[in-house]
């Protein structure tokens, strides 16, 4: 027996899943802050909930369990069984999310909306950014990777510092600073999407 949430999980899903069977666009609001600077909880997006030809540096949304997820697309997974998988993270988040398989995906971000304005990320300055992001994500989880071991080995050495909150710390500056002086620039205003429905 479902419980009332797991019930509008089920619901919810299910409308995703039919917004895409018939091409449609539709808004999707964040919660969380996995994928902050470049998304805020509370966030409007656009979204297409039928994306074709998915690129690196896309924000996709797909589903992980009984979740909708945004995160970034960082490329292909090691295929499992000739599946296509993807490998997707958080930009506000150190690992790496397990690889998505490709019917997980639902949908692509399109454009955001920044207070009364709406920003495009589906032009080329905005594409070119993704595309930095995505390898500055990838980046970033394999020194996460290093250091978590290298941690290990301290903690089995009694020594007492750790790597991973300093380098934590790094990627988020980074990130943030790329944010503040790029996103706006790259980021062109558009009208608000139409045929939007939340």
């Amino acid at each position: 027996m479902h419980s009332d949430s797991g019930k509008l999980k089920e619901l919810v899903l299910a409308a995703v899943d039919l917004m895409g069977r018939a091409g449609r666009r539709g808004t999707v609001r964040v919660r969380g802050d996995s994928m902050q600077p470049t998304l805020r909880p509370g966030q409007l997006l656009a979204v297409d909930f039928a994306p074709q030809h998915l690129a690196r540096g896309d924000m996709l949304i797909f589903r992980q369990g009984d979740l909708l997820l945004v995160h970034r697309l960082l490329g292909s997974a090691r295929p499992i069984n000739g599946r296509r998988r993807l490998r997707t993270r958080g930009d506000g988040t150190l690992a790496l999310d397990p690889p998505v398989d490709l019917d997980r995906v639902v949908g692509r971000v399109v454009a955001l909306a920044d207070g009364d304005q709406w920003r495009t990320t589906r032009d080329r300055p905005a594409r070119a950014y993704a595309w930095c992001l995505a390898w500055h994500d990838l980046f970033w989880a394999v020194v996460a990777g290093v250091t978590h071991r290298a941690d290990r080995l301290l903690q089995r050495l009694r020594i007492p510092w750790r790597l991973r909150p300093i380098v934590a710390s790094v990627e988020r500056w980074l990130l943030r600073r790329a944010h503040r002086m790029f996103f706006d620039r790259l980021h062109s205003d558009v009208p608000r999407p139409e045929a939007l429905g939340e």
